[in-house]
């Protein structure tokens, strides 16, 4: 998580950008939903992003 946020940050600085982060309030609730079969992408993304260290992440390397 580090080492991604520090690159999104280096890159924005770099290429003057900005980083826009949305509001993915409900976001947790539609991934959680499963109906146990198979490969259930809505499972698999739930479980790979911690939304919230990324965004703090982000927010304390551009600071």
């Amino acid at each position: 998580m580090h080492k991604e946020s520090k690159e999104m940050v280096d890159n924005a600085k770099y290429k003057k950008e900005a980083i826009v982060l949305e509001n993915i309030k409900g976001i947790m609730e539609i991934t959680k939903k499963s109906d146990h079969k198979g490969n259930d992408h809505r499972l698999k993304f739930h479980n790979a992003i911690p939304y919230g260290m990324l965004k703090f992440q982000i927010k304390y390397k551009i600071a």
